[in-house]
């Protein structure tokens, strides 16, 4: 009784690139009984199970005994031999090479050998999808039973959440998360927030993926939005079993934050930037200087005339009774903007030019 499993160790399955990716793997030869339907037919038998982990285009598995020409494996009963002869023809007669009916994505071989001899193999596997890599592991043994070991089955690679499927379990577009489950490394993952796309912002591991929260998750005027968060793999698709809870975006202020550059006492100055249309929105500004003094710490509240844009707000300055009559040195003021999602300040300070 005896296995042995591939690829060793068993971290990960492998990869064969689309459109014809192929492996050539040696291996130990492990033989035993026939099975009792070929009991006076073969002195021995040997049971391989190749598994393809998703996908729909069967691969090509190949077997070859010594340095005998490779054998394509099919449903039909073919010859292996132990070298080739003139021409490319084998010559030592091994025995024969089949598949057996098999359910999924697992490939059954069976190799019956004439005589109880031992040769060094190696086992071929093709990747015929055209668009799509697929992932790959096979077993070999001297008995049925340990041929059918789970690291050759594909549900064996279905990607699974933990428990505490990801932490933080809540926050802003841009956040990192990390995902926590099984499985995470097969193929490329996909992971989405909802219906939106995560970015990867590390490589896959078997048992964690760091995103990044998408955007776009949480509706204008709502505090946040529970969503369930799926990853997908080419063995299948895992959904959380308890949701995310999203944030609004924090607003932010473009590089060039407002215009005009230069207002007047009272004027109507345009805010530009992104996520100012997540309501309850407030705006602000604060006086840094008033004439060539050190500036005081005096401020208001503007008056928001269309707070709903994405990109844009405009904000009245503050008009000229909030100073001297006589004033006519400039009046830097501070602009800033509240939303649900947060504060921003305006990077920049504005001039407000009175008389003169």
């Amino acid at each position: 009784m005896g296995f042995k499993q591939f690829p060793d160790p068993q971290v990960t399955p492998l990869t064969l690139g689309s459109g014809g990716g192929r492996l050539d793997s040696p291996f130990s030869q492990l033989a035993g009984a026939p099975l009792p339907e070929f009991t006076g037919i073969y002195a021995r038998m040997m049971f391989i199970r190749v598994a393809m982990i998703g996908g729909s285009v069967p691969p090509t598995v190949f077997l070859r005994a010594g340095q005998g020409p490779a054998v394509a494996v099919s449903t039909a009963t073919q010859p292996v031999f132990r070298s080739t002869g003139p021409g490319g023809a084998g010559t030592g007669f091994v025995g024969d090479v089949f598949l057996a009916p098999g359910s999924g994505n697992v490939l059954r071989i069976l190799m019956g050998f004439d005589r109880d001899t031992v040769e060094a193999w190696t086992l071929g596997i093709r990747n015929n999808d055209p668009v799509s890599d697929r992932q790959f592991t096979w077993v070999v043994a001297d008995n049925p039973a340990d041929a059918a070991q789970p690291w050759a089955d594909p549900a064996s690679y279905a990607p699974g959440f933990a428990a505490v499927p990801f932490t933080p379990d809540s926050g802003a577009p841009g956040t990192s998360v990390v995902l926590h489950g099984t499985n995470f490394h097969v193929g490329t993952p996909t992971v989405t927030f909802g219906n939106k796309p995560a970015a990867l912002l590390a490589p896959p591991a078997p048992t964690a993926l760091t995103v990044a929260v998408p955007e776009d998750l949480v509706t204008p005027g709502q505090p946040g939005a529970d969503v369930q968060v799926s990853v997908s793999t080419s063995a299948g698709t895992a959904v959380s079993g308890t949701g995310f809870h999203a944030l609004p975006p924090p607003p932010v202020f473009a590089a060039e934050p407002f215009t005009p550059a230069v207002a007047k006492p009272g004027q109507i100055l345009t805010l530009h930037g992104k996520n100012f249309h997540y309501g309850p929105v407030q705006a602000g500004y604060g006086f840094v200087s008033m004439g060539p003094g050190p500036g005081g710490s005096s401020g208001g509240s503007g008056g928001i005339i269309d707070p709903a844009s994405p990109t844009e707000f405009t904000l009245q300055m503050p008009g000229e009774d909030i100073s001297n009559p006589e004033q006519i040195f400039p009046l830097v003021v501070r602009v800033s903007i509240s939303t649900a999602g947060g504060t921003a300040q305006c990077p920049g300070p504005v001039i407000v030019v009175f008389r003169g």
